[in-house]
């Protein structure tokens, strides 16, 4: 990594250190753009022509919706204005920035024109303050609760969906994205929003990896984990989430839904897996089975903790 490279990833991730630790609304604002602004250049230097029509529709995208946090934020968060149509605006936005239903188109075609690396800056520390905002927004008003879950709702069936259609990693990867947006949204309005998003963090960074690294077996597995099944990582993340919801709230309704996406999502994950454990090489390392056999232990291990 170039030194260039080196200051422009320690902006994206140093807009949402500045952010969550921020009390004014203009910086906690301005930390988020710092890391917009960090990103659009690492997302141009591979100067392909995919790439920079990659980056361009992202930043048009996040420009519009941090113009509108900013614009609703200053009424709701400065001027104390509750009108249900700032708040109704600062939330769509927030759905915009996570990639949610219905602002999800934006999702696959960035995630499929950005790299490998880049995937990463773009599904996990650009989601972490409007994450914050979305927890934010929901003492606002009642009406924001039935939004946000309406949405996550929605996305749980969108995402699986798309993944079902996609035949490419990278488009596969995108539509897991909108996916787990959904259990995010979810996460913050019943609990265990940021034990999910630390597990899938954590998934998604070492499926990436491994995929620059084009080291088959261990694709297959990591692609298997984003699925949530036990023992991996996300299963402790998607059970949190699914107890919170049935034990704390009594929202027995929204149990259907949760597996019956969580059971489409399967079908592909299994599907990219399979074919990435067809074309693996049959004089694999010991190194990977040893690797893969801790990745299960760990996630065995906080499975019986939890």
């Amino acid at each position: 990594m170039t030194p260039y490279s080196l200051v422009l990833s320690s902006m994206v991730f140093l807009g949402p250190a500045i952010s969550l630790s921020s009390g004014n609304w203009l910086i906690l604002w301005g930390g988020m753009e710092l890391s917009l602004m960090g990103l659009m250049p690492l997302m141009n230097m591979g100067r392909g022509m995919i790439s920079s029509e990659s980056s361009m529709k992202y930043f048009l995208i996040q420009a519009v919706a941090s113009t509108i946090i900013l614009i609703s934020g200053m009424n709701i968060y400065f001027l104390k204005d509750l009108n249900f149509i700032f708040i109704l605006f600062f939330v769509f936005s927030l759905i915009v920035k996570l990639g949610a239903f219905p602002f999800h188109f934006w999702v696959i075609p960035v995630v499929e024109g950005s790299k490998y690396y880049h995937m990463f800056y773009l599904l996990v520390p650009m989601k972490i303050v409007p994450l914050m905002l979305m927890c934010s927004a929901l003492a606002l008003d009642k009406l924001v609760y039935e939004v946000v879950m309406i949405s996550s709702l929605a996305t749980l069936i969108v995402g699986p969906i798309l993944g079902n259609n996609v035949s490419s990693t990278s488009k596969m990867i995108g539509a897991s994205s909108i996916g787990h947006s959904g259990w995010f949204m979810l996460g913050s309005l019943f609990g265990g929003l940021w034990l999910y998003y630390l597990c899938y963090s954590l998934t998604l960074w070492m499926l990436l990896w491994v995929l620059l690294q084009h080291n088959e077996l261990f694709i297959s597995l990591m692609v298997l984990s984003l699925s949530g099944l036990p023992p991996f990582f996300l299963f402790v993340g998607k059970m949190y989430i699914f107890f919170a919801a049935m034990v704390s709230y009594g929202f027995y309704s929204i149990m259907m839904i949760l597996i019956f996406s969580s059971l489409m999502s399967l079908n592909f994950y299994l599907k990219f897996s399979y074919m990435y454990y067809l074309i693996s090489s049959k004089m694999e390392s010991k190194f990977n089975f040893m690797s893969a056999s801790l990745l299960l232990a760990a996630g065995g291990l906080l499975l019986l903790m939890f």
